[in-house]
């Protein structure tokens, strides 16, 4: 059990950032935000301002949960049991085992599933790299099983805390004293060495691409109708038998025109048989908006 405790002043509101100005007067201070269009112009007025930050952080990154997840979906997208994708019960089983360890062989794999003459797509010698992030953090020296119940902000201020600290000793005692670890745990999880090139993908965007991932679908082609999960407002509206439409029609349509380009038509379908704007369009992932 520990307490958590966040004494953090929040200005939130309609037109309350020219407050901002007041607050920051004879202050020094920084710019910790997302690398997202939609923050720039906010950081480029105080930094054009009288009183400009000492520095300006954009690279922070989102939940590392998010990316770990949706790296874990792809991979076990691809296993393949007797030819067929795994049920959702053994897609439970192996998406549990991913997260929480860091580096394993596809035996452990057929062993876990109770499964040795049943015939996988991948050699049992195979090398598989799971989450990194999730295994370590879960593991008993630091927050054990407690990592997986953490509340959504609690996550992410322990992945800023290592994403930004420069020093061991700090972040030690920091941990010690936020989170109410031991010493030795405390010390374990301030030598974590992250991966710096996380992927700045945002969690809505991360949680429309995961939403399609949990069916069983390619990354590629999740990002595709993620972005037209994003396009749609109503998406959580739609009937389940409608969308089941819209994504057999997606799929066909990428399958169909991913030699010569499927975009157009994609652009076209969204358009002319779902009514969407020009504004919805820009709403799509990747090169799926071009």
């Amino acid at each position: 059990m520990w307490n958590y405790y966040n004494p953090v002043e929040i200005i939130f509101g309609e037109k309350k950032f020219q407050e901002v100005h007041a607050v920051l007067k004879d202050k020094s201070y920084i710019i910790i935000t997302h690398p997202e269009k939609i923050f720039k112009k906010y950081s480029d007025t105080l930094s054009s301002s009288s009183n400009p930050p000492l520095a300006v952080l954009t690279d922070v990154q989102p939940n590392p949960d998010y990316k770990d997840i949706l790296e874990l979906q792809s991979k076990f997208n691809s296993i393949k049991k007797n030819g067929n994708p795994l049920n959702d019960m053994d897609r439970d089983a192996v998406f549990n085992f991913y997260r929480t360890n860091r580096k394993f062989n596809f035996q452990s794999i057929r062993t876990l599933l109770n499964a040795d003459n049943e015939h996988f797509n991948k050699k049992d010698n195979e090398i598989i790299f799971g989450s990194f992030i999730n295994a370590t953090l879960s593991n008993n020296n630091i927050f054990g099983d407690s990592w997986f119940l953490f509340d959504e902000k609690i996550k992410e201020e322990i992945w800023h805390s290592l994403y930004f600290f420069n020093n061991e000793e700090k972040l030690r005692m920091y941990a010690q004293e936020r989170w109410n670890l031991t010493y030795e745990k405390a010390r374990r999880l301030s030598s974590i060495s992250l991966d710096k090139r996380y992927s700045p993908i945002s969690k809505k965007a991360a949680k429309n691409i995961l939403f399609f991932l949990k069916r069983g679908i390619s990354y590629e082609l999740a990002v595709v109708l993620g972005g037209v999960k994003n396009s749609l407002s109503s998406w959580e509206t739609i009937a389940p038998t409608d969308v089941n439409y819209i994504i057999k029609r997606v799929v066909t349509i990428y399958k169909e025109n991913k030699i010569f380009g499927f975009i157009p038509n994609l652009q076209d379908f969204l358009i002319n048989e779902m009514q969407l704007t020009d504004f919805q369009i820009k709403k799509l992932y990747g090169q799926s908006s071009q």
